[in-house]
C-alpha cells in the first residue's frame, strides 16, 4: 500500500517506487482525464506528462494528498491547454481565406519565431512564468506549481511582459497590417 513514506522515498529519487506509484495511480488519473477530454490517446498523453511533471518536482512533496492535488491540477491544466490550443487552431483556420497568400504565412511564421526567441531570452524563472501565463494558467496556479509566492509570480510576469513589449515593439505595425489584410481577404 502506498503511504507517505513512499512519497518521501520518491522525493529522494527512488525510481522503482515512482514506477509503483505510477502503476497504482495512473488508471485513476486516466479516468479523470478521460472524463474531461473524452479522448483515449490524449488522456494517456496527459497522464504521462503529469507524472513527468511530478517527477521533476518530486522533492517538493512529502504527503499523498499534496501529490494527488498536484497531479489533478496538472491534468486539469493540460486539458485546458489542449482545449485552448484546439480553439486557437480552429480560429486560425477560420481566418485564413480559401486562397490565402503564402507570403502572409511566411511573415506569420517569422513573427512567431521572433516571439519564441524573445520569450526564450527572458531570465529562466520569468520565462517559465510567462510561458505558463501564455498557456492560460492563472497566477495562483503558477505560484502553486512553481512553489513560489503569488507576489513573486506577479512581479516576474510583469517584468517578463515588459521586456517582451520592449523586444517586440517593432512588430506591432506588422501584426496590425496582417490582421487588416486578413480581415479584408476574408470578406471576399
Amino acid at each position: 500500500m502506498i503511504d507517505d513514506s513512499y512519497i518521501q522515498r520518491i522525493a529522494s529519487g527512488n525510481t522503482s517506487l515512482f514506477g509503483e506509484l505510477f502503476a497504482a495511480w495512473s488508471e485513476q488519473m486516466y479516468y479523470y482525464a478521460m472524463k474531461l477530454t473524452g479522448d483515449h490517446d490524449l488522456s494517456k498523453d496527459i497522464i504521462q506528462e503529469s507524472f513527468i511533471a511530478y517527477w521533476k518536482k518530486r522533492a517538493s512533496f512529502n504527503t499523498i494528498p499534496s501529490v494527488k492535488a498536484f497531479l489533478y491540477a496538472i491534468i486539469r491544466n493540460q486539458v485546458y491547454k489542449h482545449a485552448r490550443d484546439e480553439q486557437v487552431h480552429r480560429a486560425i483556420l477560420e481566418r485564413l481565406p480559401a486562397g490565402h497568400e503564402t507570403g502572409n504565412l511566411v511573415i506569420i511564421a517569422e513573427v512567431n519565431q521572433q516571439v519564441r526567441e524573445a520569450v526564450n531570452s527572458l531570465p529562466a524563472r520569468a520565462r517559465e512564468i510567462v510561458e505558463r501565463s501564455m498557456n492560460g494558467m492563472k497566477v495562483e496556479e503558477i505560484a502553486l506549481e512553481m512553489n513560489v509566492s503569488v507576489n513573486t509570480v506577479k512581479t516576474l510576469k510583469k517584468n517578463g511582459y515588459k521586456a517582451l513589449r520592449e523586444k517586440l515593439g517593432h512588430l506591432r505595425f506588422l501584426l496590425l497590417l496582417l490582421s487588416v489584410t486578413g480581415r479584408r481577404a476574408s470578406r471576399h
